[in-house]
Order: C-alpha cells, then structure tokens, then sequence
C-alpha cells in the first residue's frame, strides 16, 4: 500500500490556500493509495509568538484555530469536488496536528527523539545552529523565551515526521518546499548520517522514508 502524508503550513504564500492548487494536487497525486493531510496549526501559533504577531499563548491559540479550520474545510471542501468528479481510488484523510500530537505513542516518541539529540553532539550541534538560524529569518529580537519556542517547534516536527514515517506507514513526506540551502533540516540529517542514533528512537528496523518537493514535480 503506497501512502504519503502532506503537512499544511498555514502561512499566507502556502501552495494549499488556493483551491486550484489543491486541485491540482489531488489530480497529480491520485496514484497513492492513501494520502494524510496534516493542518499543522499549532506550530503555526508559535512561529506567531516568535515573530510577537500575538502576545500571549491564548491569543495564539484562538489564531491557529481559527485559521486551522479555515484550512481544514477549504482542503475538505476540494476533497470532495474531486472525488464527485474524477472518482479516484486514492484514501483521502485529514486530520489537525493536535489529533496525532497528543496521543501517547507520539508524546514518548518525541521524548526520546528530545534525549537522543541531547546526547548525540552532532545532532545537537546541528539543532543549535538550526535554531539560530531561523530564529534570525523571523525575528529581529532572540531571547531564551524564542529559543525555547523554536525547539518546541522543531522537535514537534521531528517527531510528527518519524511518528508518521515509522510507525503509521506513510513512507513518502511531501513538502511545499526545500528548506534554506545553508542548513539541512535536522529530520534529513538524522535519516542520511546518523543510522545508530535512528535505530534507537524508533526501536525497530528503520523503514524506507522518501522526502518528496512539490517545488520540484508540480
């Protein structure tokens, strides 16, 4: 069974803010078996609080949600016209951030993820820097507080990338975009160089993980 999972930044130059985008999509990729959309809302309401778009977590919640359901509905809205038109074979499902983020195999899973890179100085070195470098991309003011932030961030999607990956069976990831050339994104980095430290998070052999573009085949 061929399967993907797509996050869905909320940001305003998102690819899947605009239905014929999303269309598009869904035509282009309806060779899957199955397709999980992921709303990736609430770490869209901490890149606010980073940039002090919101100044408190209420209001950055009360943001995400709203525009997370915004979101939901659009990509749910174009599901359907699709399917009442082509009638693909393709399982569609879209599911909040918060549905797989608080269930328990994911909470531990990200727990060990957070220790290993602790204990492993390449991978914590690399999270470092990767943090100082997009917190200077955002915002102008970089404090303890940010950098907290942006680690929760981080390790939020590290997790959701493995949780998905390896233990929900959805081997290929789909991203709107590369990240910047001038650093790896942690997640590819762990996959490529560090195997031991991989086989230890999940526990089990590690199964086969594509990182798919849409920048690159749409």
């Amino acid at each position: 069974m061929k399967k993907a999972f797509v996050p869905i930044c909320l940001y305003c130059n998102g690819f899947f803010l605009i239905k014929e985008q999303v269309l598009k999509f869904l035509r282009y990729y309806s060779y899957y078996d199955e397709i999980l959309f992921v709303i990736v809302d609430k770490l869209y309401g901490i890149n606010l609080l980073i940039k002090e778009k919101v100044c408190s977590i209420e209001a950055a919640h009360k943001a995400y949600e709203k525009r997370g359901q915004d979101i939901f509905f659009l990509i749910q809205n174009c599901i359907r016209n699709f399917i009442s038109i082509d009638k693909p074979s393709t399982n569609f499902i879209i599911k909040k951030w918060n549905e797989l983020a608080e269930t328990s195999d994911y909470v531990d899973l990200k727990n060990t993820i957070i220790s290993e890179f602790k204990n492993n100085v390449v991978l914590n070195k690399h999270c470092e820097k990767f943090i100082e470098e997009n917190l200077a991309r955002v915002t102008n003011r970089i404090d303890v507080e940010k950098k907290c932030l942006e680690h929760e961030y981080l390790f939020s999607e590290v997790a959701m990338s493995i949780y998905l990956t390896e233990f929900c069976g959805y081997t290929d990831e789909i991203w709107e975009k590369k990240q910047a050339d001038s650093m790896e994104d942690p997640i590819n980095l762990l996959y490529r160089n560090e195997n031991e430290s991989l086989n230890r998070i999940i526990g089990k052999k590690v199964g086969k993980r594509c990182q798919l573009y849409l920048s690159s085949m749409i």
